[in-house]
């Protein structure tokens, strides 16, 4: 992972292997977020438990599209690096 962190050339990417962490924690905010505004919230506590009921998974499911979204930009960006990699390699031997 060190390695990983000081390649100042980018030519692997962390990303991918701190955004189970990152979710895991914005996981954690978003339901304790959530139960803060359900004990504390403006409102009668029917109404919080309502908001609850339906703002709680809109968040885990909008938490879950933004780290999916950045995954797969760290994806296309590795696909895009080997197919640019395959290429040079396939003229060098054109080429020869």
């Amino acid at each position: 992972m060190l390695k990983k962190l000081l390649d100042f050339r980018f030519e692997t990417f962390i990303t991918p292997y701190i955004l189970g962490a990152v979710l895991g924690i914005l996981y954690i905010v978003a339901v304790l977020g959530w139960l803060g505004y359900l004990f504390t919230g403006d409102g009668s506590f029917i109404e919080r438990l309502i908001l609850l009921v339906i703002g709680l998974p809109l968040s885990i499911v909008g938490i879950r599209v933004w780290v999916e979204s950045i995954v797969s930009i760290v994806k296309i960006a590795e696909n895009t690096s080997k197919i640019v990699e395959e290429l040079e390699a396939f003229k060098k031997l054109r080429d020869k």
